[in-house]
């Protein structure tokens, strides 16, 4: 029987210390998981979408870029405030300091679900992402931002809320991508 040792502190206190792995995978919640599973895959998604405009900035500038697996999600957002596309006949950065910033929080969801054991997200979390990503200029068509009142109101529970953020900002990253003269990525 394989024992594995951990010692972690989290939100939760002191945890599991000495704990069997047949403990700590029955402990898990379901929630737990389906967050990890949906937040992971957005994550990855944004990730993806960030990577596209940087491979077609850096093409166009003659810049090469590394392998995406080497770079770090931080990193990328961070590309993607220093380097600029042409749109509309103006240079400008790819991100706006409030868009990375906001890109950022959704980053920092995805580490707490990888690195803090049995984390659960709650809904003032999930919609703080959403009203970063709203003042920054992601429209949400159907008010969703404006409060986590009016978000339940309209059925969105923390699940919904992290696919809507994720729809919403890679058609931004897109059309971005778009207007630069890049693939066309919605239509």
């Amino acid at each position: 029987m394989t024992v594995l040792n951990v010692h972690h502190t989290n939100s939760f206190g002191s945890f599991m210390t000495g704990a069997r792995i047949q403990d700590l995978l029955a402990a898990g919640t379901d929630e737990n998981r389906e967050c990890i599973g949906r937040v992971l895959f957005c994550h990855l998604l944004i990730e993806q979408m960030l990577y596209e405009i940087l491979t077609y900035s850096c093409s166009a500038s003659g810049v090469v870029l590394p392998p995406r697996q080497k770079m770090t999600f931080a990193t990328k957002v961070s590309k993607c405030r220093t380097n600029t596309l042409m749109i509309d006949g103006e240079q400008r950065a790819i991100l706006s300091a409030p868009l990375a910033e906001a890109i950022l929080e959704l980053n920092s969801l995805r580490n707490s679900l990888a690195h803090e054991y049995n984390f659960v997200p709650d809904s003032e979390i999930v919609h703080g992402i959403l009203k970063s990503l709203n003042k920054a200029g992601v429209d949400f068509t159907d008010n969703l931002a404006d409060s986590l009142e009016v978000a339940h109101s309209l059925g969105y529970d923390k699940l919904a809320m992290i696919e809507e953020a994720t729809k919403h900002l890679f058609f931004e990253l897109a059309f971005v991508l778009r207007e630069a003269g890049g693939a066309d990525l919605v239509g």
